[in-house]
């Protein structure tokens, strides 16, 4: 076990100091999200790749050849994100555009060797970080858990500033 992971039988409790914002799923889940930040730089810094960054990556190598359109739909960023993002990569060399061979206009992209490289790099480091932060529950809570955050996510989708689209949708 990791020296910083909490034990199951040695979590405190979150006491008064919270007040009722211990039971606030809105609280609660910034709070997840504020340490997933912090073990994500902790693993990554050095590797100079924000998360957004990744998840661009990532959504590149399982659908290649997708226009930034695309891309931002698949990984549910909005127009303005993904247009920095997909510029920043290709700055730093991981990925590549290629133009569409009917119409010339459309760019499509592809991991660089390097973005390779990159991912072959961050993949263990970040498949360790989500272990770590679902140390503290049993299997089968880590499940439920899993679960009960896709329903949220599914479920309200539509609200996002950038709604997620399975590669089936048409945009």
């Amino acid at each position: 076990m990791k020296e910083d992971s909490p034990r199951n039988d040695a979590i405190p409790p979150l006491g008064d100091w919270t007040g009722e914002l211990s039971n606030r799923p809105g609280h609660l889940i910034r709070r997840c999200y504020q340490i997933l930040t912090a073990l994500y730089a902790r693993e990554t810094d050095s590797l100079g790749v924000t998360p957004l960054q990744y998840a661009v990556m990532r959504t590149i190598s399982h659908q290649p050849r997708r226009s930034k359109r695309r891309l931002g739909e698949i990984a549910g960023l909005d127009r303005t994100t993904v247009a920095w993002i997909v510029s920043s990569l290709e700055k730093k060399g991981l990925i590549r555009p290629t133009a569409d061979s009917i119409d010339k206009r459309i760019r499509y992209f592809e991991l660089t060797p390097e973005g390779n490289d990159m991912l072959t790099i961050m993949d263990p480091r970040l498949n360790a970080m989500q272990d770590l932060i679902l140390e503290p529950l049993l299997p089968s809570e880590r499940k439920t858990f899993l679960k009960s955050m896709q329903k949220i996510v599914t479920a309200y989708n539509h609200l996002s500033r950038a709604p997620l689209l399975d590669d089936g949708e048409d945009s």
